[in-house]
Parts: structure tokens; C-alpha cells; sequence
């Protein structure tokens, strides 16, 4: 029961995120998508999205990192 409500709780976050991104709103994307990969840290899916969010930031050097943690192609 735990398992389902935490991943209610990341498809939210997501969910929250992926909105703010369709507003060109990625710096309010961010917060929404870190706490939801840590929580869980195997989803490409959020990986991808943080990456794709720091990009449009300008922060560069963290995309970086995201990728190669998470060993996502460019």
C-alpha cells in the first residue's frame, strides 16, 4: 500500500512538473522533478524531463551530470 501511494505521490510531482514545462515555466519544473527522482531514482522518464528542464535553465553543467548518472543518450 505504501509502494502504490508513493508512486501516487512521484506521478503527481510529474504531473506537476510536465505542466509547468508546457507553460515555459522550467525553473518552477525543477523542484517538482529532483524530489520526485529521488524518491525514485529509477524512472528514465523523470530523468529525462530534469534533464531536459535544466537545459532550458541554462544550467548546463547539471544536465550534464544528469545524463551521465543516469546514463541517458543525448
Amino acid at each position: 500500500l505504501r509502494e502504490i501511494a508513493e508512486t501516487a505521490r512521484v506521478d503527481l510531482m510529474c504531473a506537476l512538473a510536465t505542466n509547468h514545462m508546457a507553460r515555459q515555466e522550467p525553473g518552477k519544473a525543477i523542484p517538482f522533478l529532483e524530489q520526485a527522482l529521488e524518491r525514485q531514482p529509477e524512472r528514465e522518464d523523470l530523468a529525462r524531463k530534469l534533464r531536459a528542464a535544466y537545459l532550458e535553465t541554462g544550467q548546463h553543467a547539471r544536465a550534464a551530470e544528469l545524463q551521465k548518472d543516469h546514463a541517458l543518450d543525448a
